[in-house]
């Protein structure tokens, strides 16, 4: 069916139907208006699903204040589809460079809409190289993680691998439970009791610290119960239960009860613990037979 303008429909109504005619109207002349009229104006089913600013052109256009040819409706969809969707935030999606770039928003995806995995499985990926996320198997995610399948990290073996004890192994769990850090604190003291032996020689419940640089006469208060390291010769005092131990730091003298001395090498030790004033018990360990402890 072809078009007319509404100037061209004007003319055609002009000449077939006019009040001031003094001819006859014929059905011929109606008709051709109807027809006219037909091809001119858009129908219902044309229109209905176009936008309001398509229907406003068209409208313009059928009355004649913008261009003379009427726009179809097949016309004003494909005008509107090559416009593309407008720019801006969509929902989910946001479009940008003029309709040609979608993009999906953060978080925008849910968990409901992914694909479906299968019990007891994993996303993660087991593919050398970086690619998709995969779903993953339990045998897989095992792989990853250097674990064997039914792994018991409180099995015997295991415990014993990593250098730990098992309960079963303590004879006294509950007093190893029991351990604070007040208890393991006093362990630093340096402090024995009872009867002690080293590399065969005893010291008494006498070790309380260690004195450095250590020369001249000893006192009880400022030296008794202590180990010293000497810097030069000694003196031991006749003071009923004074006691010590000596370390040479070089080549020293100790003398006892003012008269009876012996000479000690670097590194020589010696136990020294007085009865009375005449009696006075010393042992010395040779540097080379002294036991060390780490």
């Amino acid at each position: 069916m072809a078009q007319v303008s509404r100037a061209t429909w004007n003319s055609s109504l002009t000449t077939k139907i006019n009040d001031n005619t003094s001819g006859d109207v014929t059905p011929q002349d109606v008709r051709e208006v109807l027809v006219d009229l037909e091809d001119s104006v858009p129908w219902y089913d044309e229109v209905q699903d176009l936008s309001a600013a398509d229907i406003a052109a068209m409208s313009q256009d059928w009355r004649g204040q913008g261009s003379e040819t009427l726009i179809t409706a097949t016309a004003a969809l494909e005008a509107a589809a090559s416009a593309g969707v407008s720019d801006g935030d969509k929902g989910d999606i946001t479009v940008s460079s003029t309709g040609t770039v979608w993009t999906v928003d953060d978080e925008a995806i849910t968990l409901a809409k992914m694909a479906h995995m299968a019990t007891g499985s994993l996303l993660g990926r087991s593919t050398a190289g970086a690619g998709d996320v995969e779903v993953l198997a339990a045998s897989a995610v095992r792989t990853l993680l250097n674990v064997e399948d039914g792994a018991d990290v409180t099995d015997a073996a295991s415990v014993t691998a990593a250098g730990a004890l098992m309960d079963r192994e303590m004879t006294d769990l509950a007093g190893v439970k029991a351990l604070d850090t007040s208890t393991l604190a006093g362990l630093g003291a340096n402090t024995f009791t009872g009867t002690q032996d080293f590399n065969g020689q005893q010291v008494e419940g006498m070790i309380g610290k260690v004195v450095t640089g250590v020369l001249g006469t000893l006192t009880a208060a400022a030296h008794s119960g202590n180990i010293l390291v000497s810097s030069g010769n000694i003196t031991v005092p006749t003071t009923a239960g004074f006691q010590c131990v000596i370390i040479a730091g070089g080549a020293h003298t100790v003398t006892f009860n003012s008269t009876t001395s012996a000479a000690m090498a670097a590194g020589d030790i010696m136990t020294v613990m007085v009865q009375n004033s005449t009696t006075i018990h010393a042992v010395l360990t040779a540097a080379a037979d002294k036991v060390s402890f780490t």
